[in-house]
C-alpha cells in the first residue's frame, strides 16, 4: 500500500452551544480577562487556560487546591499529539459548523497550546478557505491520499491513524484520539496520564458513579453489535448489561494506541465494512472478550478528567460562566459532550 500525506492546513475539533434556560448572547472571541493562574514560558510548569467568551471565562474554572490533583504529570509539550480524523462528503456540514467551530478551536488552543495539533482529512476539504479558516488555531491538517478500504468513515479512520501513528511514532510519547466534532477540552488533558497509560471512556452520566451508564442493552449499540458479530454475541452483551465504551475518545501512550487500533483492524468484520457504527461495536467486543486485557487499560467511568455526558451531576454557573460537579466544585478536564439537567444545558447540538 502507497501511504502519503499532503499537508494542507490546520483544524481542530468543534462545535456550538445550545443553552436552554438563557438567553445565548453572540460569542465574542475578542473579550480577554486577567487570569488568576500565572502563565509562563516554563515548558515543565502547567499553563491554566485563559479562554474568554460570552460562555465561558476559563479563567474562572476550578482547579485550585484539591482540583488541581488530576494533574499528575509533565504539561503538554511538542511530543504530544492531539488526532483527529474525518472526512465531509458534504460541504455543508462544515458551512454549518464553522462559526461556532472558530471559538471551540480557540478553546482548545487555550488548554494545549504546545501539543501537535492534527486532523487527518480522509477525502477533499469542504471548502477552497479551509486552510486559511484553520491555520490561525495552530492545527494541522493533513490529507490523506492513499488508498483506504470501501468503508463508512469511522471505520477508515481507524486504519488511517494507526498508519499515521506508525510512521511518526519516533516524534511523539502522548496521544489523545478524539472525534472531531464534539470532545471538549478545557484544561491540560496531557498532564493527566502517562505514555505508560491507556485510558478508555465509558459511556456514563453521573460523577464517579455508574448508576447512569448506557449499556449494550440500549437499542442502537445492540443492533450494531448483532449486526457485526451475530444474534448469540449481541444478545449476551445486552442481557449482560455491559456498559458501553465509548468509540470517539482514547487516551494514552502512543505504543499502546496503536496497539489497541491494531486489535480493532484484527477483529472487524470485513463483510460489514458499511455498517455505521462498526468502530464502537468493535471496540467494546475486543474489550468485553478480553483482548486488551495485557495493555493493563483505566477505564474512566464519568471522572473529573473525562466524562462522557455528566448530566446529573454538572453545573453550568452562568454568573461565573464556569462548568463544576456538584459534589465537589472541580472543573472538568474533558467532556464528550455536556448536557445538564439542572440547569437545563447542552453543548454541543446535533450537526449531519
Amino acid at each position: 500500500m502507497h501511504i502519503g500525506y499532503v499537508v494542507i492546513g490546520t483544524l481542530s475539533i468543534i462545535v456550538f452551544l445550545l443553552f436552554n434556560l438563557i438567553r445565548l448572547t453572540p460569542f465574542d472571541i475578542k473579550q480577554k480577562l486577567n487570569s488568576v493562574y500565572d502563565r509562563t514560558n516554563n515548558i515543565d510548569q502547567l499553563e491554566h487556560p485563559t479562554y474568554v467568551d460570552s460562555l465561558f471565562n476559563m479563567t474562572r474554572f476550578n482547579y485550585s487546591g484539591e482540583c488541581g490533583k488530576v494533574f499528575k504529570y509533565k504539561p503538554n509539550n511538542k511530543r504530544d499529539l492531539l488526532l483527529f480524523a474525518s472526512s465531509f462528503d458534504d460541504p455543508q456540514r462544515w458551512a454549518k459548523m464553522k462559526e461556532s467551530s472558530q471559538h471551540i478551536m480557540a478553546l482548545t488552543e487555550s488548554a494545549l497550546p504546545r501539543a501537535k495539533k492534527i486532523l487527518l482529512l480522509l477525502g477533499e476539504a469542504p471548502s477552497p478557505t479551509f486552510e486559511e479558516e484553520l491555520n490561525k488555531y495552530g492545527i494541522e491538517v493533513i490529507k490523506v491520499i492513499y488508498e483506504l478500504p470501501v468503508a463508512t468513515a469511522v471505520v477508515q479512520r481507524i486504519f488511517a491513524e494507526k498508519i499515521f501513528l506508525e510512521e511518526n511514532k519516533h516524534k511523539f510519547d502522548r496521544v489523545i484520539i478524539a472525534d472531531f466534532r464534539d470532545v471538549l477540552i478545557f484544561n491540560d488533558a496531557f498532564a493527566t496520564f502517562s505514555s505508560n497509560d491507556l485510558v478508555l471512556l465509558m459511556e456514563c452520566l453521573s460523577f464517579n458513579s455508574t448508576d447512569h451508564c448506557v449499556t449494550l442493552n440500549e437499542k442502537t449499540n445492540k443492533k450494531w453489535m448483532i449486526e457485526a458479530y451475530g444474534e448469540e454475541i449481541g444478545k449476551k452483551f445486552a442481557e449482560n448489561n455491559d456498559i458501553l465504551m465509548n468509540g470517539g475518545l482514547f487516551l494514552g501512550g502512543i505504543n499502546k494506541i496503536i496497539e489497541l487500533l491494531t486489535i480493532q483492524i484484527n477483529n472487524l468484520n470485513k463483510d460489514k465494512m458499511m455498517l455505521w457504527g462498526q468502530d464502537q461495536a468493535t471496540l467494546n467486543y475486543i474489550h468485553l472478550t478480553g483482548q486488551l486485557n495485557h495493555l493493563n487499560i483505566t477505564k474512566d467511568y464519568c471522572t473529573q478528567r473525562m466524562c462522557f455526558a455528566e448530566s446529573f451531576t454538572g453545573y453550568y454557573d452562568k454568573t461565573m460562566k464556569r462548568i463544576t460537579t456538584k459534589s465537589t466544585g472541580c472543573s472538568p478536564i474533558i467532556r464528550h459532550k455536556l448536557v445538564f439537567s439542572e440547569p437545563r444545558f447542552k453543548y454541543p447540538p446535533s450537526i449531519n
